[in-house]
Parts: structure tokens; C-alpha cells; sequence
């Protein structure tokens, strides 16, 4: 049986690929490892979030963060369920977090971009997503997220 570095390591990977229901079958088996495993929660969450099933996915980030208020991909996941919801306000305060513990999370500061334009902060939007793009210059989602606030303008 693979440790549960190996398994965290094919995980991520395979949510790379956006292969997510693969993704939960590596998280269970972390879990079945270790079910206190604040790296397969976030995962499992993060994969749960991809397939539209918001309550699980909330489920294994409140755990998660219940067990480590540390880890930067259970706040992205919270950040993604609280803007899924339309709850601006929580999700911008949930990437900042995800971003304050992980500086180079280019998504995080995609999507904290995105909250704040939804808030209407446009200055602060700007400057998170040009964040985003000069952590990852393809990032497309980042790139159409910045013209859309600069549009705004």
C-alpha cells in the first residue's frame, strides 16, 4: 500500500487533470490511512467542489479546517463555496487567508480578485488579479477576469 505522501502526490496530480472522481477514490485511501489527514480533506473537498456537490465539499473543508486552520487549499475551498453562494464578502476574506499562507497560490489570488470585483473594489480587484497572472502568466481565467474588471471602469 502507498504511503500517504505517495497518494497526496497522485491526488494532486490527478486533480490537475480534473479527473476528480479518481481524486476521492486517492482521498479515501489517505483516509483510511490517517483519517485526521488535513491533506486529503482539502483534496477531497477541492474535488467534491469540482463535481457540483457543495455539502460534501463544505463538510470535509470545515473538518479540515477544524484540524489545521493552516492550510491554504481548505480556505481556497471554503473561499469557493462561500462565492458559489454568492457570499462575496466571506469568500474575499477566505482566499486572502489561502493567500496569507501560501504568497505564490495563483488561483487563490484569481479568485480573491473575483471576489472583490463582485464586491465592487475594483482597485484591489485589479491588483490581486495582475497577482494571479504574474504568478501564472497562461492563467486564461486571470487574464479574462482583469479585462473584466478593467472593462468595468
Amino acid at each position: 500500500m502507498a504511503d500517504i505522501a505517495e497518494l497526496l502526490k497522485k491526488a494532486k496530480a490527478l486533480a490537475h487533470e480534473k479527473r476528480y472522481e479518481e481524486v476521492l477514490e486517492i482521498g479515501k485511501q489517505m483516509l483510511d490511512q490517517d483519517p485526521n489527514s488535513v491533506d486529503a480533506l482539502a483534496e477531497m473537498a477541492n474535488a467534491y467542489w469540482h463535481l457540483g456537490r457543495l455539502y460534501r465539499a463544505e463538510k470535509y473543508v470545515e473538518k479540515a479546517l477544524d484540524l489545521d486552520d493552516s492550510q491554504p487549499l481548505a480556505w481556497y475551498n471554503r473561499g469557493l463555496i462561500e462565492s458559489k453562494r454568492e457570499h462575496y464578502k466571506e469568500a474575499a476574506a477566505a482566499f486572502r487567508r489561502a493567500v496569507d499562507l501560501q504568497p505564490d497560490f495563483a488561483n487563490a489570488w484569481n479568485m480573491l480578485g473575483l471576489s472583490l470585483y463582485q464586491q465592487r473594489k475594483i482597485e484591489e480587484a485589479e491588483l490581486c488579479l495582475l497577482k494571479a497572472l504574474e504568478l501564472d502568466p497562461d492563467s486564461e481565467y486571470a487574464r479574462k477576469n482583469l479585462n473584466a474588471v478593467r472593462s468595468y471602469r
